[in-house]
């Protein structure tokens, strides 16, 4: 039987017209046009993507490469090789498959060559399989004499290039399966979905999907509107447990083509990155009272935005230190710093989304996000180079590991939309201020990873802690109150009634933390472990530490279904005289995968005795802190020995006293931001006596002293506006400079100094009275 490939008529001699078109339409056009399509996606956005990864644009650049090197070799009438042939029809399977894929709009091509030529980019493939094949019959024509040329040259790398091309696609594939499938019908198809996608998906195509709506890939459409953005954001933090904004340098190959549609504009999270602002400047200014046990860091930042047409936003999550408010915030406005008005949380988002988006104009944004946590929002930062500048001011009480050894840590970036250089230093300049002077430390230039880091540590021998100290309320000079300091201590080893346990993959790192301070008790603990599925435990302490010990902690878990199972499991028992405490040891958790609507009915219909503690394991963001009631609870700190504890000193009113030395506002903005924290607790616990209306009126009222003191909690934010009836016409006032908080500079230092000094010499002077 003759296998050959069908005998053809003898071809044209190779002229060097026919060498110069094949060189033209087989080489330089599907170049060109595989080069249009890295930069700027046209048929990603309109038709497909042929181009899902580097392995295709390696598979796709082949085929002018052996267009060429045939021809050259047809040309110079070199001997033609076994090889050659081969390598021509693994270019013909390459070019077939695309050359069917954009056959369905082949005619609208053919009609849009005549306008810039544009057409030629989707008729490059077909072009380039006719070149390909009539160099092919050249080739056959010059080898017919030496060798049979058999259906096998044809065959082997024709199916080659086909599967090379399945192969690439693979992954993907079954990474739209998973997506297609994912919350189609349940949570089991849902479950089902992530495990697939853990084992074999792609993480590449997960995080496009992130970006913008998943398209048809290649030849294979099962992803199109499969699912929305947010969703896909859930998915991909399910999926690899960390946020899809995370990776600080993220340069995919196809970075190129720019995401400078910003989805997430005006919204309440950092959502995705854009990598035309920069983080350009950055300084840190602070000042430590460690008699008071108290501080204040002052952060100045400057942002450029290099997009040359849009305006864009810079969003951020602020880890500030721990048991610190933001006390204020500052925007440069035509050259001036203009202070932030301060109300409830809802009146400032409001007046940032009327003036920011749809004005255009010029505010920042800071509002609470966690604990310890600010999210912090400046639009717009003007094209071309325009730039922001931008401070926030920070309260906080220093931690403590005796009277003499004190300790406090910086304010950092753990999330944010725009490039941090690695080559960016951080400028921080810290002074302390005690009875015998001011002290100022050496300035240094840190980057990100040092912030995020370090704990600097202040021996405080000649200037102990005091144990009492009077502090003023901040916008009320006449409101004073007398505070004792406490050191902190481990928290009591009574055992909490519940305990649930964030299963992602993050918490992986401090399983020996939390099984070591479960093996401190002897009583029976019982556990809630937030996977896939919530599991169950119950056993003494070091039963439970190696039940911790044997969990498999995997991508990101949702919380809430534990939290909601073991809420109910505590609800008979939880009354006045028998109060329940349950520990939720979490991480972070960059999105909300689901509402918080079923704790929320357990709090509206009944008044709870229940007292929830968030047992933090990082500095990390995590959504679910942001939905009441989880925004109101108490929090303790777990180390690495297992032990759990607020690290910082804390102040407590006492009865006042005139022998009390005065101290700075600081202190009374960390109790009264405190304070504001456990009365709306209370408060929200007791909503099912109080009524909607009565509740929403206390939670109001707490609001508003919370922002009378210029102070950004849980229910209370600030705003900077560009103009004062853009103020008036959100029911606003812009905040006073002179109650404003503020790092002294030195020559301020100096002329206190020099008034004492004066003012103690004009008093020797004075003439005593015999």
């Amino acid at each position: 039987m003759d296998t050959s490939e069908h005998s053809q008529p003898q071809t044209l001699p190779f002229s060097t017209g026919r060498f110069i078109l094949y060189l033209i339409f087989g080489t330089l056009l599907p170049a060109f046009a595989l080069g249009f399509e890295i930069v700027t996606g046209l048929s990603d956005n309109i038709y497909i993507n042929p181009i899902p990864n580097l392995y295709h644009a390696i598979l796709i650049g082949m085929t002018p490469i052996i267009i060429a090197l045939n021809a050259i070799r047809c040309f110079r009438k070199q001997p033609i090789r076994k090889w050659d042939l081969h390598l021509n029809s693994l270019c013909l399977g390459v070019t077939s498959v695309y050359a069917i894929v954009y056959l369905p709009i082949a005619p609208f091509a053919a009609i849009g060559v005549a306008f810039y030529g544009l057409g030629f980019l989707p008729l490059s493939p077909l072009i380039s399989l006719l070149c390909a094949y009539r160099i092919r019959k050249e080739m056959k024509h010059r080898v017919a004499e030496q060798w049979p040329i058999g259906l096998r040259h044809l065959a082997v790398g024709f199916l080659l290039g086909i599967t090379l091309l399945c192969c690439g696609s693979i992954p993907r594939i079954i990474t739209d399966y998973g997506i297609a499938q994912y919350g189609r019908v349940g949570t089991k198809e849902d479950h089902a979905a992530i495990r697939l996608l853990r084992t074999f998906g792609s993480e590449k195509a997960l995080l496009n999907a992130c970006y913008q709506q998943s398209e048809d890939v290649f030849f294979w459409g099962g992803s199109r509107n499969a699912v929305s953005t947010e969703e896909a954001r859930q998915l991909y933090y399910r999926v690899t447990g960390e946020s899809f904004n995370a990776n600080r340098k993220e340069q995919e190959f196809f970075a190129m083509r720019g995401r400078t549609n910003d989805r997430d504009l005006g919204g309440e999270h950092v959502g995705q990155r854009i990598d035309d602002i920069h983080l350009e400047e950055s300084r840190l200014d602070g000042i430590l009272e460690p008699e008071l046990g108290t501080g204040y860091v002052e952060w100045t930042m400057v942002f450029r935005n290099d997009d040359e047409w849009q305006q864009h936003e810079a969003r951020m999550l602020i880890a500030i230190p721990t048991g610190g408010v933001a006390s204020r915030v500052t925007l440069w406005v035509n050259g001036e710093p203009r202070e932030a008005a301060f109300g409830s949380k809802a009146k400032v988002r409001a007046a940032y989304q009327s003036v920011a988006v749809r004005q255009r104009r010029d505010p920042i944004l800071v509002n609470w996000a966690g604990p310890d946590l600010l999210l912090a929002q400046c639009f717009p930062i003007q094209p071309d180079g325009g730039k922001m500048k931008v401070r926030i001011g920070i309260s906080f009480p220093l931690e403590a590991d005796s009277h003499t050894t004190l300790a406090y840590r910086y304010p950092t970036i753990v999330a944010e939309n725009f490039t941090i250089s690695d080559q960016l230093k951080h400028s921080v300049w810290y002074e302390e201020k005690t009875s015998g002077g001011v002290l100022s430390h050496a300035a240094e230039d840190m980057t990100m990873r040092q912030l995020h880091s370090t704990r600097s540590t202040i021996q405080a021998t000649a200037h102990p802690l005091l144990p009492s100290f009077t502090s003023t309320h901040p916008t009320h000079p006449n409101e004073t109150i007398t505070f004792t300091t406490k050191l902190p201590k481990n928290e009591s080893v009574a055992a909490p009634n519940a305990i649930v346990i964030d299963g992602s993959r993050a918490m992986r790192n401090h399983k020996n933390s939390i099984a070591k301070w479960a093996s401190h008790y002897n009583g029976t603990l019982q556990l809630y472990f937030a996977s896939d599925e919530v599991r169950t435990f119950q056993g003494n302490g070091k039963a439970c530490a190696k039940w911790i010990q044997q969990q498999d902690f995997v991508g990101g878990q949702d919380n809430v279904p534990a939290l909601t199972e073991a809420i109910r499991a505590l609800l008979p028992s939880a009354s006045a005289e028998t109060p329940q405490t349950l520990f939720w040891f979490s991480g972070p958790q960059p999105i909300q995968l689901s509402g918080t609507e079923k704790i929320r009915q357990l709090f509206e219909r009944r008044e709870l005795h229940l007292d929830i503690v968030a047992c933090l394991t990082s500095r990390d963001y995590n959504a679910l802190y942001e939905l009441a009631p989880l925004s109101y609870c108490n929090t303790l700190q777990l180390d690495t020995d297992g032990n759990l504890q607020n690290p910082t000193i804390t102040f407590e009113p006492a009865e006042s006293s005139a022998t009390a030395p005065r101290g700075s506002s600081h202190a009374y903005r960390a109790w009264l931001a405190n304070q504001t924290r456990t009365l709306a607790e209370r408060t929200y616990s007791q909503q099912a006596r109080l009524g909607a209306a009565r509740f929403k009126s206390k939670i109001a009222e707490l609001a508003d002293k919370a922002a009378e003191a210029y102070l950004v909690t849980q229910i209370s934010g600030a705003v900077v506006l560009e103009t004062d009836r853009q103020y008036k016409e959100n029911d606003l006032e812009a905040g006073d400079p002179s109650h404003t908080p503020t790092v002294p500079e030195a020559r301020h230092y100096a002329l206190i100094l020099g008034i004492c000094t004066l003012g103690y010499r004009l008093v020797q002077r004075r003439p005593r009275r015999s």
